[in-house]
């Protein structure tokens, strides 16, 4: 375990420090369906997080991670938490189960593996990524003045994207799935 992964250290909270962190999840938790999804701040990976000085160290804290602490007891170093719901931000004791973090490796596989087969991943390529800036005519268009002698440079100052952007779309490292 790297020694900065909160995803496998140890919580253990102390009484007071356990219903002061049981109002705060209360307060900063909503009822989606059947789960329970954190409102409060989150992590670039989508999982709800809080400051932990309340287990008596100050560091950053996943919640679903509390949450199954509080429910079920201290977690150990190596531990993971994981969803049976796939809610990143679900902090529903019901949907939490404890493992190692192949057995969270395993459930992702076994998820995901239709998916990927049957071409779900396709929808995050193209104007289906949630980051898309071009679209297929701007893609055509791209390549287009290429051809014709223009710069890198001049053609992502037209489309506000970089120069490798376009490099990649000129090269088919991205958009390949446009003619």
């Amino acid at each position: 375990m790297n020694g900065n992964d909160e995803r496998a250290r140890s919580i253990e909270f102390t009484t007071a420090g356990a219903e002061k962190m049981r109002s705060r999840l209360a307060s900063r938790s909503e009822q989606e369906g059947e789960c329970i999804v954190w409102t409060g701040g989150r992590g670039q990976n989508g999982y709800g997080v809080t400051g932990g000085a309340l287990t008596g160290v100050r560091r950053r804290l996943y919640v679903h991670r509390v949450a199954w602490a509080l429910a079920n007891g201290a977690l150990t170093d190596g531990v993971v938490v994981r969803h049976s719901c796939d809610n990143r931000p679900c902090i529903n004791p019901d949907h939490l189960l404890i493992g190692k973090t192949a057995d969270n490796n395993a459930d992702t596989l076994e998820r995901w593996e239709g998916r990927w087969q049957f071409g779900a991943w396709k929808t995050q390529r193209g104007t289906g990524h949630r980051s898309a800036r071009l679209d297929p005519e701007k893609v055509r268009e791209i390549r287009r003045r290429r051809v014709e002698g223009e710069t890198l440079d001049a053609i992502a100052s037209t489309y506000g994207v970089s120069i490798q952007a376009i490099h990649d779309v000129v090269h088919r490292r991205s958009w390949a799935h446009v003619e």
